[in-house]
Protein backbone atom coordinates (compact mmCIF):
# COMPACT_ATOMS: atom_id res chain seq x y z
CA UNK A 1 0.00 0.00 0.00
CA UNK A 2 1.05 3.59 -0.54
CA UNK A 3 0.07 5.91 2.26
CA UNK A 4 0.33 9.69 2.09
CA UNK A 5 -1.58 12.21 4.23
CA UNK A 6 -5.19 12.21 2.98
CA UNK A 7 -4.17 10.13 -0.07
CA UNK A 8 -4.28 6.33 0.08
CA UNK A 9 -3.84 3.74 -2.64
CA UNK A 10 -3.49 -0.02 -2.50
CA UNK A 11 -2.84 -2.87 -4.93
CA UNK A 12 -3.45 -6.56 -4.81
CA UNK A 13 0.03 -7.82 -5.70
CA UNK A 14 -0.02 -11.09 -7.59
CA UNK A 15 3.65 -11.36 -8.48
CA UNK A 16 6.96 -9.68 -7.73
CA UNK A 17 7.22 -8.17 -11.22
CA UNK A 18 4.66 -5.55 -10.20
CA UNK A 19 6.99 -4.05 -7.59
CA UNK A 20 9.05 -1.78 -9.93
CA UNK A 21 5.86 -0.15 -11.21
CA UNK A 22 4.68 0.39 -7.63
CA UNK A 23 8.04 1.94 -6.68
CA UNK A 24 7.83 4.30 -9.63
CA UNK A 25 4.30 5.39 -8.77
CA UNK A 26 5.23 5.78 -5.09
CA UNK A 27 8.03 8.17 -6.06
CA UNK A 28 5.61 10.17 -8.22
CA UNK A 29 3.09 10.38 -5.38
CA UNK A 30 5.78 11.50 -2.91
CA UNK A 31 7.15 14.23 -5.16
CA UNK A 32 3.97 15.63 -6.70
CA UNK A 33 1.33 18.02 -5.37
CA UNK A 34 2.05 18.53 -1.68
CA UNK A 35 5.37 16.63 -1.25
CA UNK A 36 5.40 14.12 1.58
CA UNK A 37 6.60 10.73 2.80
CA UNK A 38 5.28 7.55 1.27
CA UNK A 39 5.12 4.12 2.90
CA UNK A 40 5.39 1.00 0.74
CA UNK A 41 4.34 -2.06 2.72
CA UNK A 42 5.42 -5.27 0.97
CA UNK A 43 4.47 -8.71 2.40
CA UNK A 44 7.32 -11.00 3.45
CA UNK A 45 6.61 -13.67 0.80
CA UNK A 46 6.88 -11.00 -1.90
CA UNK A 47 10.06 -9.58 -0.33
CA UNK A 48 11.72 -13.01 -0.53
CA UNK A 49 10.89 -13.47 -4.21
CA UNK A 50 13.28 -12.82 -7.09
CA UNK A 51 12.74 -9.74 -9.23
CA UNK A 52 13.09 -10.11 -12.99
CA UNK A 53 15.53 -7.87 -14.81
CA UNK A 54 12.84 -6.50 -17.10
CA UNK A 55 12.73 -2.71 -16.67
CA UNK A 56 9.44 -1.12 -15.71
CA UNK A 57 7.51 0.72 -18.36
CA UNK A 58 8.19 4.45 -18.49
CA UNK A 59 5.15 6.48 -17.68
CA UNK A 60 4.80 10.17 -18.05
CA UNK A 61 4.23 11.61 -14.63
CA UNK A 62 0.86 13.29 -14.53
CA UNK A 63 1.33 16.97 -13.97
CA UNK A 64 -0.60 18.62 -11.19
CA UNK A 65 -3.72 20.26 -12.44
CA UNK A 66 -3.36 24.04 -12.25
CA UNK A 67 -6.61 25.22 -10.78
CA UNK A 68 -7.91 28.54 -12.04
CA UNK A 69 -8.63 30.83 -9.12
CA UNK A 70 -11.91 32.69 -9.21
CA UNK A 71 -11.09 36.39 -9.65
CA UNK A 72 -14.17 37.27 -7.60
CA UNK A 73 -12.84 35.15 -4.72
CA UNK A 74 -9.43 36.85 -4.89
CA UNK A 75 -10.97 40.33 -4.90
CA UNK A 76 -13.28 39.34 -2.05
CA UNK A 77 -10.28 38.22 0.00
CA UNK A 78 -8.41 41.47 -0.63
CA UNK A 79 -11.47 43.51 0.36
CA UNK A 80 -11.87 41.53 3.57
CA UNK A 81 -8.19 41.98 4.38
CA UNK A 82 -8.72 45.73 4.06
CA UNK A 83 -11.76 45.94 6.33
CA UNK A 84 -10.58 43.40 8.92
CA UNK A 85 -9.37 44.99 12.14
CA UNK A 86 -6.97 42.18 13.08
CA UNK A 87 -5.93 40.33 9.88
CA UNK A 88 -3.13 37.79 10.03
CA UNK A 89 -1.21 35.49 7.68
CA UNK A 90 -0.07 32.01 8.75
CA UNK A 91 2.95 30.96 6.67
CA UNK A 92 3.56 27.21 6.52
CA UNK A 93 6.11 24.85 5.04
CA UNK A 94 4.27 24.79 1.73
CA UNK A 95 5.84 28.16 0.88
CA UNK A 96 9.36 26.74 0.88
CA UNK A 97 8.24 23.44 -0.67
CA UNK A 98 6.67 25.28 -3.62
CA UNK A 99 9.61 27.65 -4.10
CA UNK A 100 7.49 30.75 -3.54
CA UNK A 101 9.41 32.42 -0.69
CA UNK A 102 10.35 35.54 -2.65
CA UNK A 103 6.91 36.16 -4.12
CA UNK A 104 5.40 35.52 -0.68
CA UNK A 105 7.58 38.31 0.75
CA UNK A 106 6.46 40.61 -2.08
CA UNK A 107 2.86 39.76 -1.23
CA UNK A 108 3.32 40.63 2.46
CA UNK A 109 5.03 43.90 1.54
CA UNK A 110 2.04 44.77 -0.66
CA UNK A 111 -0.79 43.83 1.70
CA UNK A 112 0.97 45.02 4.91
CA UNK A 113 -0.44 42.17 7.02
CA UNK A 114 1.36 40.69 10.09
CA UNK A 115 2.71 37.15 9.69
CA UNK A 116 3.00 34.22 12.08
CA UNK A 117 4.83 31.09 10.96
CA UNK A 118 4.62 27.38 11.65
CA UNK A 119 7.75 25.41 12.53
CA UNK A 120 8.21 24.44 8.86
CA UNK A 121 7.68 28.04 7.76
CA UNK A 122 10.16 29.70 10.14
CA UNK A 123 12.43 31.07 7.42
CA UNK A 124 9.71 32.23 5.04
CA UNK A 125 10.07 35.77 6.39
CA UNK A 126 13.22 37.34 7.82
CA UNK A 127 13.56 37.93 11.55
CA UNK A 128 14.00 41.67 10.98
CA UNK A 129 10.92 42.04 8.78
CA UNK A 130 8.54 44.51 10.49
CA UNK A 131 5.54 42.29 9.67
CA UNK A 132 7.01 39.18 11.28
CA UNK A 133 5.17 38.39 14.52
CA UNK A 134 6.71 35.09 15.57
CA UNK A 135 6.41 31.35 15.62
CA UNK A 136 3.18 29.63 16.73
CA UNK A 137 2.46 26.22 18.16
CA UNK A 138 3.33 24.07 21.16
CA UNK A 139 6.93 25.31 21.16
CA UNK A 140 6.23 28.74 19.75
CA UNK A 141 6.12 32.27 21.13
CA UNK A 142 3.28 32.94 23.52
CA UNK A 143 2.56 36.34 21.96
CA UNK A 144 2.33 34.73 18.52
CA UNK A 145 -0.21 32.18 19.79
CA UNK A 146 -2.22 34.98 21.41
CA UNK A 147 -2.05 36.97 18.16
CA UNK A 148 -3.55 34.13 16.15
CA UNK A 149 -6.24 33.70 18.83
CA UNK A 150 -7.17 37.40 18.65
CA UNK A 151 -7.16 37.66 14.84
CA UNK A 152 -10.48 38.22 13.06
CA UNK A 153 -9.28 37.12 9.61
CA UNK A 154 -6.66 34.42 9.09
CA UNK A 155 -5.08 33.68 5.70
CA UNK A 156 -3.42 30.24 5.83
CA UNK A 157 -0.77 29.65 3.16
CA UNK A 158 0.63 26.12 2.77
CA UNK A 159 -0.07 24.90 6.29
CA UNK A 160 -2.06 21.86 7.45
CA UNK A 161 -3.44 23.46 10.62
CA UNK A 162 -2.41 20.43 12.66
CA UNK A 163 -2.99 19.98 16.38
CA UNK A 164 0.33 21.56 17.41
CA UNK A 165 -0.75 24.77 15.73
CA UNK A 166 -4.42 24.87 16.69
CA UNK A 167 -4.50 23.01 20.00
CA UNK A 168 -7.16 20.40 20.69
CA UNK A 169 -9.98 22.91 21.23
CA UNK A 170 -10.83 23.32 17.57
CA UNK A 171 -13.99 25.37 18.08
CA UNK A 172 -12.12 27.90 20.20
CA UNK A 173 -9.45 28.23 17.51
CA UNK A 174 -12.10 28.74 14.85
CA UNK A 175 -14.24 31.12 16.91
CA UNK A 176 -14.79 34.73 15.82
CA UNK A 177 -12.54 34.62 12.76
CA UNK A 178 -12.82 34.11 9.03
CA UNK A 179 -10.25 31.61 7.74
CA UNK A 180 -9.08 31.50 4.13
CA UNK A 181 -7.12 28.29 3.58
CA UNK A 182 -4.88 28.05 0.50
CA UNK A 183 -3.34 24.63 -0.24
CA UNK A 184 -2.51 22.54 -3.30
CA UNK A 185 -3.82 19.42 -1.53
CA UNK A 186 -7.61 19.64 -1.46
CA UNK A 187 -7.89 17.05 1.33
CA UNK A 188 -5.95 19.30 3.73
CA UNK A 189 -8.58 22.06 3.55
CA UNK A 190 -11.54 21.80 5.95
CA UNK A 191 -9.96 18.68 7.37
CA UNK A 192 -9.55 19.36 11.11
CA UNK A 193 -10.70 22.98 11.06
CA UNK A 194 -14.09 23.19 9.38
CA UNK A 195 -15.78 26.17 7.78
CA UNK A 196 -12.70 27.60 6.05
CA UNK A 197 -13.02 29.42 2.75
CA UNK A 198 -11.39 26.93 0.39
CA UNK A 199 -8.80 28.01 -2.17
CA UNK A 200 -7.40 24.82 -3.68
CA UNK A 201 -4.44 26.15 -5.63
CA UNK A 202 -0.69 26.04 -6.06
CA UNK A 203 0.79 28.90 -4.02
CA UNK A 204 2.70 30.30 -7.02
CA UNK A 205 -0.56 30.67 -8.93
CA UNK A 206 -2.44 32.14 -5.97
CA UNK A 207 0.24 34.66 -4.97
CA UNK A 208 0.89 35.78 -8.56
CA UNK A 209 -2.80 36.33 -9.28
CA UNK A 210 -3.39 38.10 -5.97
CA UNK A 211 -0.45 40.45 -6.54
CA UNK A 212 -1.86 41.29 -9.98
CA UNK A 213 -5.22 42.10 -8.38
CA UNK A 214 -3.62 44.53 -5.95
CA UNK A 215 -2.37 46.66 -8.88
CA UNK A 216 0.05 48.68 -6.73
CA UNK A 217 -2.87 49.95 -4.69
CA UNK A 218 -1.72 51.39 -1.38
CA UNK A 219 -2.92 49.19 1.46
CA UNK A 220 -3.48 50.77 4.84
CA UNK A 221 -1.21 49.72 7.69
CA UNK A 222 -3.26 48.43 10.64
CA UNK A 223 -1.42 50.51 13.24
CA UNK A 224 -3.72 49.68 16.16
CA UNK A 225 -3.34 45.94 15.43
CA UNK A 226 0.45 46.24 15.11
CA UNK A 227 0.59 48.12 18.42
CA UNK A 228 -1.54 45.45 20.11
CA UNK A 229 0.84 42.74 18.89
CA UNK A 230 3.89 44.70 20.08
CA UNK A 231 2.28 45.10 23.50
CA UNK A 232 1.80 41.31 23.68
CA UNK A 233 5.52 40.87 22.94
CA UNK A 234 6.38 43.19 25.82
CA UNK A 235 3.90 41.51 28.15
CA UNK A 236 5.23 37.99 27.42
CA UNK A 237 8.95 38.39 26.59
CA UNK A 238 10.71 35.33 25.19
CA UNK A 239 13.34 35.12 27.96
Amino acid sequence: SIIKPITKKAWQIKNIDEIPEILEEAFNVASSGRPGPVLIDIPMDIQRSDISENPSKNKNQEKNKIITIDAFQTNELLEKLKVAKRPLVLAGGGINASGTTEIFREFIKAVKIPVVTSLMGLDTISYSNPFRVGFIGSYGNRWANLTIAKSDLLLVLGSRLDVRQTGSRIEEFRQDKIIYHVDCEKGEINNRIKGCVEINSELQKFLSQTLESINNEENELKKDWINEINNLKKLYPDT
